[in-house]
């Protein structure tokens, strides 16, 4: 493929090559690659693009790799193993006889008895606003009392339930994935339940229409299911899963930059190779060459 460049970009930009007094050889340094690529002037990502892109990130760590067992005890902020959580647990799911659905009737309960604490998340004071225990004694919490008191209750029964945290597209964003909200970090938390051998997403906060502010309760427009083990694809549409771990983080920068890449680069193909042929009609350090494109090309982007 490379040979192949050479002999066909000289045949269509032989004129320029021609004229060009200077041939290099040497590796190429980063000065000699200051070139001025016009078709970069907003190199800020499509709307679609960033939404690939987090369905990408999304399936690199959903399933999580995790053994299930290791979220059935308690920990802090879930008291699992509280009187009131136990007793409370096996009232709601007594009726029901498999694990999924007892996992639907701990969403369904909770959409419906807890409040979104509007106040608290305005004010930011949101201390006891996540503590289970405290979510359930006061009826409302912001999302991470949800994602808490969801893996309390499931968890007192014997159901394995995490809390994960992620970027939403709620009140805090434009409401769509963009080059800005694919570079914010956390703001939101969720559940992912292990039932019937496999990981299930559910965000009860997205599913309840409940608010409380300045002292009033509201009701809302009653209770939904679009969060409650929708499919990744679905769920990427609003959702962005946050890894736990360094390599899960570098994996998801890379996935960015790559697209992002192959985005930028994909437009300035025709002159990256022109500049590359009039400075190396021989065909050497065509990958340095390459990498310092990038390089620039990135700079350009703001991501190094």
């Amino acid at each position: 493929m490379k040979k192949l460049l050479c002999l066909l970009f000289p045949m269509l930009f032989g004129q320029q090559i021609e004229n060009q007094p200077i041939i290099f050889d040497e590796p190429p340094r980063v000065a000699d690659l200051e070139i001025s690529f016009k078709s970069v002037e907003n190199p800020f990502l499509p709307d679609h693009l960033a939404q690939t892109i987090v369905l990408e990130i999304n399936k690199s760590v959903f399933p999580a790799k995790v053994n299930p067992r290791d979220y059935l005890s308690t920990s802090y902020g879930i008291q699992s193993d509280h009187a009131e959580i136990i007793a409370l647990a096996k009232e709601i799911t007594s009726k029901h006889r498999d694990d999924y659905s007892k996992v639907k009737a701990v969403h369904d309960w909770l959409a419906t008895n807890i409040y979104y604490d509007l106040e608290a998340y305005f004010s930011n004071r949101r201390a006891y606003s996540f503590i289970s225990m405290d979510v359930l004694k006061n009826k409302r919490g912001v999302c991470q009392g949800y994602a808490n008191l969801s893996a309390a209750l499931l968890r007192s029964v014997g159901i394995p339930c995490r809390v994960v945290t992620g970027l939403g597209l709620g009140m805090s964003t434009n409401g769509k994935w963009d080059a800005q909200n694919l570079e914010k970090r956390i703001n939101h938390a969720w559940n992912e339940v292990y039932v019937s051998g496999r990981w299930i997403i559910m965000d009860v906060t997205w599913d309840c229409d409940m608010t409380y502010i300045n002292g009033n309760y509201y009701t809302g427009m009653g209770l939904k299911h679009q969060y409650f083990d929708p499919t990744i694809d679905s769920f990427s549409l609003s959702h962005r899963i946050e890894p736990e771990n360094p390599d899960g983080v570098l994996r998801m920068e890379r996935i960015k930059e790559d697209h992002i890449w192959n985005h930028i680069a994909g437009k300035n193909t025709l002159d990256f190779y022109r500049y590359y042929l009039q400075h190396y009609p021989n065909g050497r350090y065509y990958d340095q060459c390459m990498a310092n494109m990038r390089r620039q090309l990135m700079n350009v982007y703001g991501r190094r």
